[in-house]
């Protein structure tokens, strides 16, 4: 049996999964752990926990044929990769996945070369040129941009 209910949205069980995984020495321990989880819904700790073990499954990139994470900064929506989003408005943009929350607000990245230049653009009409000419260069300059916009 899972320590794990099913029923937990993809960001909390990957964030349950990695808590847990301290505790992987003492089954009975785990299942303490499991519990106490458990009655913590809806608490500050819960959700700060969730937030913190998030990240670091982001910065991990812990089975990330798994999980779809939202790209607009600080979001933790996510879905499985199989069977994919259950809730409708999730978006792809050339170098951007957006939850439904973030997809109708105006701010999908895409590029266009000028000669050896690469040219990030954002919907809303901003750009900038990148380098390292790569995906990772423009997602982070979109990212930011998208942070001083919104911050």
């Amino acid at each position: 049996m899972s320590l794990i209910p099913a029923i937990l949205q993809p960001a909390e069980r990957a964030a349950l999964a990695l808590y847990l995984d301290n505790f992987r020495d003492d089954p009975a321990l785990a299942e303490q752990m499991a519990r106490a989880w458990e009655a913590s819904v809806g608490s500050e700790y819960r959700t700060h926990a969730i937030e913190r073990m998030v990240r670091v499954l982001r910065a991990a990139a812990v089975d990330p044929g798994l999980l779809r994470w939202c790209d607009w900064p600080d979001c933790l929506a996510s879905y499985a990769a199989h069977p994919g989003p259950t809730e409708r408005g999730w978006m792809r943009h050339p170098y951007a996945l957006l939850c439904p929350a973030h997809a109708p607000l105006g701010h999908g990245p895409t590029v266009r070369w000028d000669g050896d230049v690469l040219t990030a653009h954002c919907s809303c009409s901003a750009s900038a040129v990148v380098s390292p000419t790569n995906g990772q260069a423009v997602k982070a300059w979109w990212r930011t941009h998208v942070a001083e916009v919104t911050g």
